[in-house]
């Protein structure tokens, strides 16, 4: 097992341990193709739910800019044990933790892949 690995199982272990991670469903969409012979009739997007867990956090008053990061903003962190390696999470895809449907705004992924840390807004 390469380093890499152990440092996303770690992660995955200890907040397995500490009780804080939830369930949770990313939702990511994929455009469409326009149907032939009927331009105007719009593209058919199609959407694939992956299962995934995931830690809830806001962001700290001295972080919310009301630009970048807005007030109602919430980081959802993905542990990469949790979801499919073709589950990525991208800016726009959605993600539903407890009922409530977020959108990604931006991810930042560490070099392990233990973790994506999603801005994510709505609600």
């Amino acid at each position: 097992m390469s380093l890499l690995t152990q440092i996303a199982k770690d992660l995955n272990t200890a907040l397995k341990a500490a009780g804080v991670m939830t369930s949770a469903t990313l939702t990511k969409r994929t455009v469409g193709t326009r149907t032939p012979g009927d331009l105007a009739g719009g593209t058919q997007p199609t959407t694939a739910t992956y299962a995934c867990k995931v830690v809830v956090d806001g962001y700290s008053a001295r972080r919310i800019d009301g630009t970048i990061i807005k007030a109602g903003d919430k980081r959802i962190i993905i542990t990469g044990q949790s979801i499919a390696s073709s589950a990525v999470p991208v800016a726009n895809d959605t993600i539903t933790v407890e009922g409530t449907t977020y959108t990604i705004v931006a991810v930042e992924r560490d070099a392990a892949s233990a973790a994506y840390v999603c801005q994510s807004r709505g609600g």
